[in-house]
């Protein structure tokens, strides 16, 4: 069963891109849907005494597979916007009053029309075609900076309104400041040596942590008999590291679904998709790519590290695809959603928004 959950953080919070000897670093954007599914696991076997061997099994088979979570920005008024990885489609002008200067909020653009019907091979020269329109007509309003605009991957974004510059239809939004609005806290420690048992001297070191009160929502795949005990059920976890020191500690609640299947082989990746012949993959950079890495907490050590495409870039698929943005084009990697050729905003964002107001008040 497709569920959305929301996600409120009550301690500080250690999830990162990489692991080192002395620490995490840095803060992700994102917290990992594989740390949710690891914290729910747990506790799903201790409330409804289930095997976490069969919990991991159903995981491989896309029956339970947690989606990475997004901020959700809380505006003026107590409403609430759910943020999205940004597309490789989008730009962002690097002098923010541009956009005031032409009456459209925000500071990134995603074009919504004219990519999504493409063939693969025509992607890349039609997304190029795309800023150079989009460089004349700023440089038409006497907007003539040099290098102004780039493309954007990725970083999370709230989409606020569609607007037309010239012949170019675009949507606009808002990049997540995660160090301005999430709140980081930096901490000091020292590594301690594990044969002599005490501190390593000269190993000082400072690690981020994402502040506590923040809220984060996320598509999931659960086993209806699950679900059903899960909906709006609030439940207490521990994700990421340092769950024995107070770090981590959350409240989750879910609800039911109803996700649109797009008409279109382009999709756009929503967490992390392990680098394979099995999709066509389009990105404006380099900056497509990351290092998947995540810490054991049975081990107590890091995993080994995977090449994958990050959030935000668009790939072409071969063949059919079902519920790939809950269970993911491989489970339990790669939660892609289709993209539709008449509707502007993932319906996955739009129906949580819609039942967002709910699943918060849950929480309380």
């Amino acid at each position: 069963m497709e569920l959305a959950y929301v996600l409120k953080v009550e301690s500080p919070l250690l999830v990162a891109s990489t692991y080192t000897k002395t620490g995490p670093r840095p803060v992700m954007e994102r917290i990992p849907g594989s740390s949710i599914a690891g914290a729910l696991a747990r506790v799903l076997a201790k409330e409804f005494n289930l095997s976490l061997s069969e919990l991991h099994i159903r995981a491989a088979r896309g029956e339970f597979v947690i989606g990475d979570a997004y901020p959700i920005r809380v505006a003026e008024g107590g409403h609430l916007y759910p943020s999205m990885p940004a597309p490789a489609f989008c730009v962002k002008l690097k002098v923010r009053r541009v956009l005031k200067n032409l009456r459209i909020e925000g500071s990134v653009l995603c074009f919504v029309k004219g990519l999504t019907n493409l063939d693969p091979d025509k992607y890349a020269e039609a997304f190029k075609q795309y800023l150079d329109a989009l460089n004349e007509y700023l440089i038409s309003e006497g907007i003539a900076y040099a290098g102004l605009v780039k493309p954007v991957i990725s970083v999370p974004v709230v989409p606020l309104r569609t607007a037309r510059l010239s012949d170019l239809d675009v949507l606009a939004m808002d990049e997540i400041d995660v160090v301005s609005e999430l709140g980081i806290e930096v901490r000091t420690s020292v590594a301690i040596n594990p044969l002599a048992r005490r501190a390593e001297e000269g190993m000082l070191f400072s690690y981020e942590a994402l502040s506590p009160g923040n809220m984060w929502w996320g598509i999931a795949e659960i086993p209806d008999e699950l679900a059903n005990k899960l909906c709006r059920n609030p439940l207490e976890i521990c994700i990421g590291k340092g769950c024995s020191k107070g770090f981590g500690r959350a409240r989750i609640v879910f609800n039911v679904i109803e996700l649109k299947e797009g008409d279109s082989r382009w999709f756009v990746l929503w967490s992390p998709l392990p680098a394979s012949n099995k999709v066509m993959a389009f990105t404006p950079s380099d900056k497509g790519f990351t290092v998947l890495a995540s810490w054991s907490q049975h081990r107590d050590k890091p995993r080994a590290s995977v090449i994958a495409l990050r959030p935000g870039v668009v790939v072409w698929v071969h063949g059919s695809v079902e519920k790939a943005r809950a269970r993911g084009l491989e489970p339990p990697w790669g939660q892609a959603e289709r993209i539709h050729s008449r509707e502007l905003l993932p319906p996955s964002l739009v129906e949580t928004r819609r039942i967002l107001p709910q699943l918060t008040k849950d929480l309380r």
